[in-house]
């Protein structure tokens, strides 16, 4: 986990200095966690009291507060972290962070590997884009079927936000369940990558987590659809839920 934080941290820090770091991850350490395991079983003086360190969920968090002098907010949670970083910054506690998603792959599990990393901040800067709103339901996708109720908190978070019409925005989806891709136009989509689920147990079969996929699917959007002024990526999560997130081109 460690070398995967530092990855999306090295390049997106250099330039953006900021203090604090909020850290997402579903399943954290697992390369470390299964290293150190291996090395119980072949008998307890074989242990690397590193690898038991490292196994530790935030190791990897402290290590990167150390390397970037980061001396504000850190933080690592499971869940929300973009919602929170959000209201962090749209409260006034803080001027700006970086955010980050995190999944680590590892063999005989069904997730994929992948992070992102973004800086928020509410001071002046020369950004293209805007994180306007972010919202996660609290109904389930259950046995491939999307409760009608999820459509009706969309319709709510557009009004919200003042999107009277689907044709204003440009819908980034990462998965065939997708909540909103019979309403919308297809011209008016893009399929970011596939993420099957499992009927039973709501986890993913082959895809990322909500922590690493979230925030490559922001990226993706704002990289690849610069020309749009009105996007929402909507996430399924592991568990079943669903993440909308309103990004808007601001107006120069």
């Amino acid at each position: 986990m460690k070398n995967l934080l530092f990855c999306v941290l090295c390049p997106i820090l250099e330039d953006n200095y900021t203090h604090s770091i909020i850290v997402e991850s579903y399943n954290n350490s697992l390369h470390s966690v299964k290293k150190y395991s291996g090395e119980l079983k072949e008998g307890f003086e074989q242990a690397n009291p590193i690898d038991f360190v490292n196994s530790s969920n935030n190791t990897a968090l402290g290590y990167a507060t150390q390397e970037f002098n980061l001396g504000g907010i850190t933080q690592q949670i499971t869940s929300n972290s973009l919602e929170y970083a959000y209201d962090l910054i749209n409260n006034g506690t803080i001027e700006s962070l970086v955010t980050t998603g995190i999944d680590e792959n590892i063999s005989n599990t069904n997730y994929a590997e992948g992070a992102g990393a973004l800086i928020l901040t509410n001071k002046p800067n020369d950004s293209k884009f805007e994180l306007k709103d972010v919202y996660t339901t609290c109904e389930f996708l259950k046995n491939g079927t999307i409760y009608s109720e999820i459509n009706e908190e969309f319709e709510h978070f557009l009004s919200k936000n003042n999107i009277d019409s689907y044709k204003e925005i440009k819908l980034f989806h990462n998965s065939s369940y997708s909540a909103l891709s019979k309403t919308i136009s297809i011209k008016n989509q893009d399929f970011l990558y596939s993420i099957s689920f499992l009927s039973k147990d709501y986890s993913n079969r082959f895809g990322q987590t909500r922590g690493a996929s979230l925030y490559q699917g922001i990226i993706y959007a704002i990289r690849n659809y610069t020309n749009n002024r009105k996007n929402i990526v909507e996430n399924i999560n592991a568990d079943g839920t669903i993440t909308f997130v309103f990004i808007e081109r601001v107006k120069k």
